[in-house]
């Protein structure tokens, strides 16, 4: 694989990628006028001046074997902490899981004796891939949907009832991505996290975010990883196949062998019935005597 092939693979949606743009500290503009742009939709999330981000570090390495996901943790005050979490593959549990993340930023982050009201989280899915005809949201057209804690209808009141504001959790579904459906902000952004290469922004976060990647894409450290990556990927790719073939030929072994073993077994019950000693059923079918006397009885 020579650098040009490698420079085609430093785009937003790659995960150590998406993670060097929106995950560092000394970058985090990039970070605020993306959540800016998205909260902007609605009014129960917040304007965000500053954020911390909790986990920059761990973007000045990435372990091949390890990282499978990407996890940015921010927290934008005191009482409200931001998890991001880039995501191309749509597992079946998506949904779920973004409850556990979410569930585990609030069991950390509680202080021990601290009124259980504080603190809240933000969770952001950025999904690259199809959705499953059985996920909650597959039917639905919109890219950007919403899940907050609500209770089920009433059997009195048919209206649904928030009963907690401690989790939010956004899911952007690139896939779906159609122009016109929301604000030119957060759909500029969308255009950008999904490598659209003609579209006009002023947007001063964007623009830093386009430099910083074109910056990456001549980097050595970062294409030295994007490189270890893919080679990664492939010898796992090559492993699931070499071992898919492997399961093939041997079902195959298999299937020959008990078809050879029914037709011993037929055989024997044949020449049984016409009362053959069981030594020439033995010679003959090639089961053993213990065998044939098992098909005896």
């Amino acid at each position: 694989m020579d650098m040009a092939d490698i420079r085609d693979k430093i785009v937003p949606t790659n995960d150590y990628i998406f993670k060097k743009l929106f995950g560092e500290e000394k970058d985090k503009i990039i970070l605020i006028s993306f959540l800016n742009a998205l909260f902007k939709e609605y009014d129960f999330l917040p304007y965000i001046e500053d954020v911390t981000i909790k986990n920059s570090e761990t973007t000045k390495s990435y372990d091949v074997e390890k990282q499978s996901r990407l996890d940015i943790k921010a927290k934008i005050d005191n009482e409200t902490y931001i998890d991001i979490e880039m995501q191309n593959r749509t597992y079946f549990d998506l949904i779920d899981r973004g409850i556990y993340y979410c569930s585990k930023i609030l069991a950390e982050e509680t202080v021990k004796g601290r009124n259980y009201k504080y603190p809240k989280v933000v969770s952001v899915w950025v999904i690259n891939d199809e959705l499953d005809s059985d996920h909650p949201h597959f039917k639905r057209k919109n890219p950007i949907e919403v899940d907050k804690h609500i209770t089920i209808p009433g059997a009195i009141d048919k209206d649904y009832i928030l009963t907690s504001d401690k989790v939010t959790i956004v899911y952007i579904y690139l896939k779906k991505f159609k122009d016109g459906l929301y604000h030119e902000e957060i759909e500029n952004w969308i255009k950008f996290v999904n490598n659209y290469e003609n579209y006009n922004t002023y947007d001063a976060g964007i623009s830093e975010a386009k430099k910083k990647l074109s910056k990456l894409r001549y980097d050595d450290e970062t294409l030295t990883v994007i490189k270890s990556i893919e080679e990664k990927e492939m010898d796992n790719e090559a492993a699931k196949y070499n071992s898919h073939q492997k399961g093939l030929e041997e079902g195959e072994k298999k299937g020959k062998e008990e078809g050879k073993k029914e037709k011993s077994i037929e055989i024997a019950k044949n020449m049984l019935k016409k009362g053959y000693k069981i030594e020439d059923i033995a010679e003959i079918s090639g089961l053993s005597k213990e065998e044939i006397n098992l098909l005896n009885k």
